[in-house]
């Protein structure tokens, strides 16, 4: 299965791969931050643990809303890798190295998280999570139906929904990386 961009066209296979790059690099260079910001995201003084946390270990409860701290933390922080990260790495992945079999495990775990926490996130977080759960749908729908050789990602979709998770961190006061 090859991959495009959403504005490359079919006859244009390198303008394609060259446009994939570049979204690619955007992506990365948004999500990245500032040259000022540190590489690896620093959790916040604060504890995690709150509304709706387990108080045996901190995580929340699948069954309910995270708060804004907590969904900041579960983009930026938790893990051994940031999923914000996992999300661009697999984004560049699929891009480059095309719909093979690790690749696509990767993205089809990505997106099986993403989708975990969408039903998590606080109301004003959902919009940002759906779209960048975007190519990651587009993807498993493609994976599902079999019946398209290639199949248009929308890697904008998921940079812009970053920037607004982003956003929506520093007007709570999660700064990620601060």
């Amino acid at each position: 299965m090859a991959l495009r961009p959403v504005s490359s066209r079919p006859a244009l296979s390198r303008s394609a791969a060259v446009v994939a790059g570049v979204l690619c690099a955007a992506l990365l260079t948004a999500c990245s931050g500032g040259a000022d910001e540190p590489d690896d995201p620093t959790p916040s003084a604060t504890s995690s643990t709150g509304a709706g946390a387990d108080a045996t270990d901190g995580t929340a409860s699948p069954d309910e809303t995270l708060t804004a701290q907590q969904a900041c933390a579960a983009m930026y922080v938790d893990g051994d890798e940031p999923l914000e990260r996992r999300v661009v790495a697999a984004l560049v992945g699929i891009s480059e190295d095309g719909a093979g079999t690790e690749t696509v495990s990767t993205m089809t775990a990505v997106g099986i998280e993403l989708g975990s926490l969408s039903v998590t996130v606080p109301p004003e977080f959902e919009g940002a999570v759906d779209a960048v759960r975007v190519p990651f749908l587009q993807l498993q729908e493609n994976l599902d139906t079999g019946t398209e050789e290639s199949v248009d990602l929308d890697v904008a979709s998921a940079r812009e929904g970053l920037t607004e998770y982003r956003e929506l961190c520093d007007a709570a006061g999660e700064t990620p990386g601060a």
